[in-house]
């Protein structure tokens, strides 16, 4: 008895079928299992039927609940869904967004009252500002593609100014535990007059998959700790905070990676007494979810392989229409040979 394995990618829609007809010299020997969806096995086509609905009842009455070594695949894209509403309008929590639609990320109201730096009595240190996002389930999975952030007219910073990006994802709500580091980009100040929004297009888009929140911040890589003047940065808005913006600093520079949480101090600047919201903002568009895997397996007796093995190969329709084929597995002719000699 051989164990047999498809695993295949299901499209995430529509009525989808597999069939595996066993070749001869093959004789199904129980064990049939699926990780989702129905199978069943019938003994008067000696086919291995899956769907990710349930099927034919003159299949299901077939149906054997009882897996030669192989993996398949079978690739498709998913479908998208059809947009809802006007698509420069954040769409409400329970209403699906379609592939290309927009995702904003922003907690400011595109004014900056203050800035925020990490100071001594005379001199700057690196730290790390960030805002902390929250999309709408419907929005993951989406690709980020670009960062914004105003910059204060005073407090110290230059255009030219070197900083880094970061960007992380964290399924808890909770970066203070500790949250998943998924990019950091280098750049520089492009504006710091309080009103021009430095525009930073990302050289790789971070896919980000969700659910969760994503965190999108700025270290002040510009700042010679301990050797920079007093500096200010970190432009904040004060109008309503969010109570969703993050501060923090470690006992050296910020290292690379930036793995969060600091050794120092982290915290929201609420609970540090100063309330607001950091004008830093993200830009993305969804993307179409990859299709799920489903793992099918089943048991095999072998009663006649051929030269160089048994060729077997599995086919999927999605509504009705032929996909390509899995590949096709050629089991060696060494396997079936008896195990114990006489």
């Amino acid at each position: 008895m051989v164990p047999y394995t498809i695993v295949a990618q299901a499209p995430s829609s529509g009525l989808a079928r597999l069939t595996d007809t066993l070749p001869s010299g093959v004789t199904f020997a129980g064990g049939l299992t699926a990780s989702s969806g129905y199978v069943v096995y019938s003994s008067t086509t000696r086919s291995i039927y899956w769907s990710n609905q349930p099927l034919p009842m003159e299949l299901a009455s077939t149906a054997v609940n009882h897996s030669e070594h192989r993996t398949v695949e079978l690739k498709l894209d998913a479908r998208p869904m059809v947009t809802l509403g006007d698509p420069d309008i954040p769409a409400p929590a329970n209403v699906p967004l379609a592939v290309g639609d927009p995702v904003t990320l922003t907690l400011d109201d595109g004014t900056a009252e203050n800035s925020i730096g990490i100071n001594d009595t005379t001199y700057a240190y690196q730290f790390i500002w960030l805002n902390r996002f929250t999309p709408a389930p419907t929005a993951f999975p989406f690709q980020l593609n670009q960062i914004r952030v105003l910059f204060p007219s005073t407090g110290g910073v230059s255009v030219g100014n070197a900083i880094d990006l970061v960007i992380y994802s964290d399924p808890d709500g909770n970066p203070a535990n500790g949250a998943t580091l998924r990019g950091v980009f280098s750049g520089t100040v492009q504006a710091a007059d309080n009103t021009t929004w430095s525009v930073y297009n990302l050289p790789s888009p971070v896919t980000l998959s969700g659910p969760g929140d994503v965190l999108i911040g700025v270290i002040d890589r510009f700042v010679n700790s301990g050797v920079t003047l007093l500096n200010y940065p970190a432009a904040v808005d004060t109008t309503t905070s969010a109570v969703r913006s993050w501060v923090g600093w470690w006992n050296n520079d910020p290292p690379s990676p930036p793995i969060l949480p600091p050794d120092a101090t982290f915290a929201t600047i609420d609970s540090l007494g100063l309330p607001g919201n950091w004008t830093v903002r993200g830009y993305g568009e969804v993307i179409a979810a990859p299709p799920p895997v489903i793992t099918i397996t089943f048991n095999v007796t072998v009663t006649a392989a051929p030269v160089g093995g048994v060729t077997n190969v599995a086919n999927m329709t999605w509504d009705g229409i032929p996909l390509q084929s899995a590949h096709t597995f050629r089991a060696p002719a060494e396997i079936y040979l008896p195990l114990i000699r006489k």
